[in-house]
């Protein structure tokens, strides 16, 4: 069974945003889809793992940094 995830598509966006990217070049970047981008960010779909790190690989970042929970400084509900 696949893991699914929440990622913090506001930080994406902020990461994304920093780079001076279109979602269009994060997801080439990503090898992923533009679809699964827009549907990520639009809360339509959760993310695979692979996913998640495929993201985080393109942004130059870990994983645990775009996954929602994965901050030990963040609040839990």
């Amino acid at each position: 069974m696949q893991e699914i995830l929440q990622l913090d598509m506001v930080k994406i966006k902020e990461l994304v945003y920093q780079r001076l990217w279109t979602w269009n070049e994060l997801a080439k970047k990503a090898n992923i889809s533009t679809n699964t981008i827009y549907a990520l960010q639009s809360h339509r779909r959760n993310a695979s793992r692979r996913t998640a790190y495929k993201i985080a690989k393109a942004l130059d970042i870990s994983p645990c940094e775009i996954i929602q929970g994965g901050d030990s400084n963040e609040e839990q509900a």
